[in-house]
Parts: structure tokens; C-alpha cells; sequence
């Protein structure tokens, strides 16, 4: 009291020693000039109350001097508790005299860790209030570098905000008292309440118009009356100004989406392009240099993945099918396919002059050929290898054409000898040279150029990452494979300071068996910080989850030799196999069961299951540079977006991989297909049926090469313990028999003196073959036993097959003269 006396401040509010109602305890000074104390950090007691803030503003800078804003925590505690004997200060009227780092307030809904501030009001480059909200600066003790200019900007940022509080957008503005935008927004009659907004990469089944995103009605309702866009006049052409007095309540022009409100509340479905795809209008910005093709202004479209692009002619490119058909029904739908009609054929059609896009301008503009290229990746023991090369064009085609979808790399000599020391014994060795596609291509050169930078040329990552499809395999610094409780494969890796584990366990795909699941953790955070941003990989960028085969060298087949297994074992070998080089196949397999054998199984890759969904799909299968099949998580094309794994969470995410159209055989023999019932699944069903007879149709036409590996092998195959199975027996005759013919034809059209292959030997181990074969089939084919005794290789072959094939089967190879 003598202290403020002398100063001429009248202590106001009841003290301890008995004075005045009306009097009240002298507020607490932080950094009077009278008093050297220096502001200290946040978190050791000295950070203000909004009640200390309301006791020492100055009442002179810009924020004191402002009006209340009569919606903020502050404003709506003082007008319920108009007695208290301290007022809180309005949360957007900080004293600019007071140190930032004693006024910060916790965040209310976000985790623990953020504050807010406001203070004088910067020039911002952002323009619309949900990137930026006058005054307000959001930040983090931890994140110390970023600071956000509103919470709609800082749950874009850290999208995993929305798993600690699905309303966290609601609750921080109702704390501060700025309101959403949709609501901020004076309406010209009453509108239907809104659902929160949903994120731009939400397909369009979770979607659910008219709730999770606004209609054309609740557009028409909010728009605010004063925007480039709400000025317009109606186009008179689009769905909705067709449609205008069908409706109880008018919709908006589509041409006419108000610019206030935020792109994810009002994406519409775009009509006619594929689904999930969406698109709004915005405010037309001239770009500040060179030439946008912007065919509609202020239009933009979005892909299922969120990539944005500013015509549908430039996304034509990511569709699949009739895309002129696509442009037309969409312009319809927005009303301005009449001043389009003349240009969409000659876009959508791609004239063949120069362009930005044609991959012709990779090899010039680019300086492709030449280039140096570097390819990572884990080989079966887990051991890293690095190979370095140069691109160079493919040999011209039969039109005189350089291809421009692939490649060659021809491998420095020392680089390739070093790769081919490691490897183990009988497993592929690097050639010379390699064809590659383009992705795998531009994937090597922008991972030597991340290595040496500007020394491998011009940059070529900011090129092209936005115009083609590339891959760059991403190597993990560390990896484990362990066995589970439950004796199935585990996969721990390390990538970029995360780390990943990949499990078994029951898939979520009904009847599906197990699955691979995928948990992430940061092993930079600390335990007092919030929950962590999802561990994410751009576009492009793909780990290197290892090898899926082969495993041992006879895993590697001739293609007839697998073919003949294959057929034998009721065409199942075929779910685990993977075209290899040449004529060569990867095949997983036992020989003598016919399942995908113990090595393959100990790895965790074989467990992953297929989707049709390929929005669910982050796996996908290559090959490295030895011909080892690879798979490698995360998304390639641009379309789809970052690929993200969530962080420090409880949710567990199960990984898919698709093996396109060329896999649906298998996946209709085993009995599901992804093809909707209709005339494709019925031809489907049909060549299936017939796999049997237009295999026996083509081994009849073998070359010398092929029947000598496939006698060989069948020769070892049945001298295998366990061959004892009557189906596999019956099968195995079926291709011995069809080998013996070929064989004895073969040898009477060839020179004895041949020395490529000894067909007379061939013939005599196909003989041998049957005779082995003979004494394990039933005694009541006493037929077969006669004449093969006799040596009528060729009444054989038709008694063995009229014994196991159908009539109508029979019938059919009689027809193609097999016999």
C-alpha cells in the first residue's frame, strides 16, 4: 500500500487488513521499469492467467484499445460472472506490452504442449481465413520452428490432431472466439446443421453427400454475397441452374461456389469422371509467370489420391478408358461443354507435337541417355547392395522407333564385379546390362542424384516428380527378421528415424487367412511430447521390404519346366510364381507337395493378401537388378498421393498389394474374382476349363532344349520321397507320355550328330521315366504296361490319354491332331 501511494496507484478491492469492498488488491507487475526482472521461460510459473493479463495491459497499444470480442472464453466468464472480483482479459486483446513468452495460453483442445498467443497482425501471403486467422499464432514447445497461423492450418499440418480430438477445430475457435468459416458467413434463410469437414484424400464412399461435405443448397445458403465468385451472374447452362425450381430449395450455380468457404466443405463428386474424384471452383489468380492451360478459370479438379490439377484435360492422363467420353459428360455437368466442344478433342487426344508431358522430352529435355544412375536394395540374407551404371537407349524396334518406355543400363564393370561376389552360390548374377522401365529408371537417377548432387548433371527430381511415375527404392538403415510366439514371421526396420514392425495375424478380409499388418514408432520422441505426425513417404518413394523369391537356386525353372509342374500339381504352383529373365520362371514351391515351401514361408512377404480396393494398396512387386523379385511399400504414381503410417497410435493397419488383370486366372481357380459377373468371367471360366488340353497342346510342340530339362526334371521328381499321391502319379504319366513322343519325333527329324542335344538320350530317359512311372498306377491299366512293353510310343500316348481325359476333352485333342 505505501508502494503504490508513492507511485499515485489507488489499491483497489478488500485486502487482508480489513479495507473497503470497493478496493482490491494491488495486480501483480511483471516488468515494471522500476523493477529489473527479466521475463522468464514458459513453464516456471511466471506464464500469466487471463486474469493477471487483464491487471497489467497497458490500455494504449492497438490490441487494449480494440473492442471485446464477446464471443471468447474470457468474454462469455465475465458476462456469466459479472461480480467476480477479477476479470479476465478478451483472449484477442493481449497487451502488446507484455513479453510474449508470459502470455502464452494453453491451446484448448489440442494436446498438451501448445500455446497461443495474439499479437499485431503481420502481412500474410495466406488469403483465405482457414490458413490464416488474423493475429493468431498457434506453436509448440517442441516444434519450436513452426508456428501456425490458425488451427484449420495446424490440423492440415498434423492431420493425427483429429485422433486426440475428432472436434478439435470446433472447440479451439469457440475458446478464442473466431468462428468456422460456414458459420461466420450471414445466411439468407435457415440452414441444416453441418458435420465436420472431411479431408480432401477421403474416398468417395466415406463421403456421404450432404453431410460430411455441403450441397449445392447449403452452398447457395452460405454464400457470402460479396466474393468474385457470388458477384457472377448464373451461367444458365450447369446441372443446377437447369434444375432451379424442381428442388424445395434453390441450389447454387455451380460456377458460383463462394471463395470463403474452405475447398474440403465444398468439393463436389465430379460427374462422369472416375470414383472419388471431385471438384470445386475457386477465385481466378492470374498466374505470376508463363502460361497456365486453365480452360475454365477458377476450376479445379482432385484426384482420389488429393492431387490437384487445374483442367480435366490435365488429369485426363491419370484416367483409364474413354477420356474424351469422361470430359464431355463432365463439362455437361458444369455447363460449359459449348465453348469447349471444338478444344476437347484436340487436348484429350494428345497431339503429337512436343510436349512438357511426352516422355520423348525426357531423352532431350532432360538429358536421360547418359545419365548415371544408382540402384539399392536387400538381397535374401539381408545384406545391402549398391549398383552404379549409365542409361542408354534400347535397340530400335521393327517401325525404326527408339522405345521411350524402357530402358538400358549398362553397370560399371567393378561395380557389377563387386555385387556378383556377394552373392550366393547358384542364385542370378548381374549382367552386363539390363533393361529397365522408365520408373525404375528415373527412380535410379534421382537416387544417385540425392547422392552427389548437381555432380550427375541437371537436377532432375524437380522435374519429373510431378509429371511421370517413378521409383526410388528406399533402403532401411536396419532390419531384423524374427519369429513370433506363434512360430509365424516378423520384420522390424528402420527407416529415416522410425521404426516400423510388420506382423502376422488374422487379415481383415473375411476367409482371407492371415495378413501383414504394419505398426510405427518414433524413436525421436520424448515422452512429454504430443502424439507424433504420421511416418510418411512421398510419392515415389518406396521401402524395400526384401526379397519375395527366389531363395534357393531351384527356384529358378525353365518356363516348360514349371509349366510341366504346374501341371501336374493341378495348376496351384502357379498362385507363387513370378516370371523371371529369359525363359526362366520364380516359382516358391515344393517339387514334391506343390506348396510354397518352408524357406518361403519363414519370410513374412508370402503372407500378404490382395485387394481389389487399389485405394487400400501400398505394395507393389519389381525386380532389382540381379532379377530378384522385390516388395517395396508405399505409392508410386503421383495420384496417389504421400502413403502414411501412423504414428505412436493404437491402430494397426493392415498392407495389400494387386497383381492386376494378369493375375484374375488365379484368383477365379481359386475362387473369388475381382470381375463383376458378365461375359469376361464366363471366357475366363471357359480357358480354364481347357488349361489341361492347351498345355498337352503346347508341350507337343516343345523344342529339343525344353523336353530335355523337363525330362531331367521329372526323372528327379519322381525318385523324391512322398511321390506316392495317385492324382500327381496319373498327371506326371500324362507329361511323360506326351515328353516320349515328342522326344521320338524329334529324334527321327533330327541329325544323330547334333551335338546341341543328345535326343537319343533324351528318348531313352523319357522311356525310363515311364517305366517308373508305370508300377505306382493301379493294376486295371494293364493296357498302358502292354504297350509300352511293345514300345508303341505313339497307341500310348492315346490310350494314357483316353484313360485321363474326359471325352469331350479328348475329343478336342483329337480335333487339334495331337495324335
Amino acid at each position: 500500500a505505501d508502494f503504490y501511494n508513492h507511485i499515485g496507484i489507488i489499491a483497489r478491492g478488500k485486502t487482508k487488513g480489513g479495507a473497503s469492498k470497493k478496493q482490491r488488491a494491488p495486480p501483480r507487475i511483471i516488468n515494471s521499469p522500476l523493477v529489473s526482472q527479466k521475463p522468464k521461460a514458459v513453464g516456471t510459473g511466471i506464464v500469466l492467467s487471463p486474469q493477471d493479463l487483464y491487471a497489467n495491459r497497458c490500455k494504449q497499444c492497438e490490441l487494449c484499445i480494440k473492442q471485446d470480442c464477446g464471443a471468447c472464453w474470457s468474454c462469455r466468464t465475465n458476462r456469466k460472472q459479472p461480480s467476480c472480483s477479477r476479470r479476465a482479459v478478451c483472449l484477442q486483446k493481449m497487451c502488446l506490452a507484455i513479453p510474449d513468452q508470459q502470455k502464452e495460453q494453453p491451446a484448448k483442445g489440442l494436446p498438451p504442449g501448445f500455446t497461443f498467443i495474439f499479437k499485431r497482425d503481420k502481412p500474410s501471403r495466406h488469403k483465405t481465413t482457414r490458413s490464416y486467422t488474423a493475429g493468431l499464432f498457434i506453436s509448440h514447445s517442441s516444434y519450436s520452428i513452426k508456428t501456425f497461423r490458425s488451427i484449420e492450418a495446424a490440423v492440415d499440418f498434423i492431420p493425427r490432431l483429429r485422433n486426440f480430438n475428432p472436434n478439435v477445430i470446433a472447440d479451439f475457435n469457440r475458446h478464442i472466439g473466431v468462428q468456422t468459416i460456414s458459420n461466420a458467413i450471414p445466411s439468407r434463410r435457415k440452414r441444416s446443421p453441418k458435420a465436420a469437414p472431411v479431408p480432401l484424400s477421403a474416398s468417395a464412399e466415406e463421403i456421404p453427400h450432404g453431410k460430411a461435405c455441403m450441397t449445392l443448397e447449403d452452398l447457395y445458403d452460405t454464400r457470402c454475397g460479396i466474393c468474385e465468385n457470388c458477384r457472377k451472374d448464373d451461367c444458365g447452362q450447369c446441372s443446377s441452374c437447369m434444375s432451379t425450381g424442381s428442388s424445395s430449395r434453390r441450389q447454387v450455380c455451380i460456377q458460383k461456389m463462394c471463395c470463403r468457404v474452405p475447398t474440403d466443405q465444398k468439393a463436389q463428386r465430379a460427374i462422369g469422371l472416375p470414383s472419388g474424384w471431385r471438384f470445386y471452383f475457386a477465385e481466378h489468380v492470374e498466374p505470376n509467370g508463363g502460361y497456365v492451360n486453365e480452360p475454365v478459370p477458377g476450376l479445379f479438379v482432385i484426384s482420389k489420391g488429393g492431387k490437384k490439377f487445374r483442367s480435366v484435360e490435365a488429369a485426363a492422363r491419370y484416367m483409364v478408358g474413354d477420356r474424351s467420353e469422361a470430359v464431355r459428360k463432365f463439362y455437361t455437368y458444369v455447363g460449359v461443354l459449348d465453348r469447349l466442344e471444338q478444344d476437347i478433342t484436340q487436348v484429350v487426344e494428345r497431339p503429337k507435337k512436343k510436349s512438357r508431358t511426352d516422355k520423348s522430352a525426357l531423352i532431350t529435355d532432360y538429358s536421360l541417355i547418359g545419365r548415371g544412375v544408382c540402384f539399392a536394395w536387400t538381397d535374401v540374407s539381408g545384406q545391402t547392395k549398391l549398383l552404379y551404371g549409365h542409361v542408354s537407349p534400347c535397340d530400335v524396334d521393327e517401325d525404326g522407333r527408339v522405345p521411350v518406355d524402357n530402358f538400358k543400363v549398362i553397370f560399371g564393370p567393378q561395380s557389377r564385379s563387386d555385387v556378383n561376389s556377394t552373392r550366393r552360390e547358384g542364385m542370378p548374377t548381374v549382367p552386363e546390362a539390363r533393361i529397365f522401365p522408365l520408373p525404375i529408371i528415373l527412380g535410379g537417377c534421382i537416387s544417385l542424384e540425392q547422392q552427389i548432387g548437381g555432380a550427375c548433371g541437371s537436377p532432375l527430381m524437380g522435374q519429373v516428380k510431378n509429371e511421370y511415375e517413378f521409383m526410388n527404392w528406399v533402403v532401411p538403415n536396419w532390419r531384423k527378421e524374427s519369429t513370433s510366439p506363434q512360430s509365424l514371421p516378423r520384420l522390424t526396420l528402420i527407416v529415416r528415424g522410425y521404426r516400423l514392425e510388420l506382423y502376422v495375424k488374422q487379415s481383415t478380409i473375411p476367409k482371407a487367412g492371415y495378413g501383414v499388418f504394419v505398426k510405427c514408432t518414433s524413436l525421436m520422441k520424448r515422452r512429454d511430447e504430443p502424439p507424433m505426425m504420421p511416418f510418411e513417404l512421398k510419392a515415389g518413394e518406396l521401402i524395400d521390404l526384401g526379397v519375395y523369391g527366389p531363395f534357393r537356386p531351384s527356384d529358378v525353372k525353365r518356363r516348360a519346366v514349371f509349366f510341366a509342374k504346374n501341371f501336374i500339381f493341378s495348376h496351384k504352383c502357379e498362385e507363387w510364381a513370378f516370371d523371371g529373365e529369359m525363359d526362366n520362371q520364380i516359382d516358391i514351391t515344393d517339387d514334391v507337395t506343390g506348396d510354397i515351401h518352408d524357406e518361403a514361408k519363414a519370410h513374412i512377404l508370402a503372407y500378404v493378401n490382395e485387394s481389389s480396393d487399389l485405394d487400400r494398396v501400398c505394395v507393389r512387386a519389381e525386380y532389382d537388378a540381379e532379377g530378384n523379385v522385390h516388395y517395396l511399400l508405399g505409392h508410386s504414381h503421383q495420384c496417389q498421393g504421400s502413403f502414411f503410417v501412423p504414428v505412436e497410435c493404437d491402430d494397426e493397419m493392415e498392407i495389400f498389394v494387386n497383381y492386376l488383370d494378369s493375375y484374375e486366372k488365379v484368383r477365379v481357380r481359386k475362387g473369388y474374382s475381382f470381375l463383376p459377373a458378365g461375359d469376361k468371367k464366363d471366357e475366363l471360366l471357359e480357358e480354364i476349363a481347357n488349361d489341361d488340353v492347351e498345355y498337352v497342346k503346347e508341350m507337343n510342340t516343345s523344342d529339343a532344349v525344353d523336353v530335355e530339362a523337363c525330362v531331367h526334371f521329372l526323372a528327379e521328381f519322381v525318385l523324391k520321397d512322398g511321390f506316392d499321391s495317385g492324382n500327381i502319379v496319373e498327371r506326371t504319366l500324362i507329361v511323360a507320355a506326351v515328353l516320349q513322343r515328342r522326344a521320338k519325333r524329334l529324334l527321327a527329324s533330327r541329325d544323330e550328330d547334333d551335338p546341341k542335344v543328345n535326343m537319343k538320350k533324351v528318348f531313352e530317359n523319357s522311356l525310363n521315366l515311364v517305366s517308373l512311372l508305370l508300377p505306382k498306377i493301379h493294376n486295371e491299366h494293364g493296357e498302358l504296361k502292354r504297350l509300352h512293353a511293345e514300345g508303341n510310343v505313339d497307341k500310348f500316348l492315346v490310350h494314357t490319354l483316353r484313360t485321363y481325359f474326359s471325352a469331350h476333352e479328348f475329343s478336342k485333342l483329337s480335333d487339334m491332331r495331337i495324335f
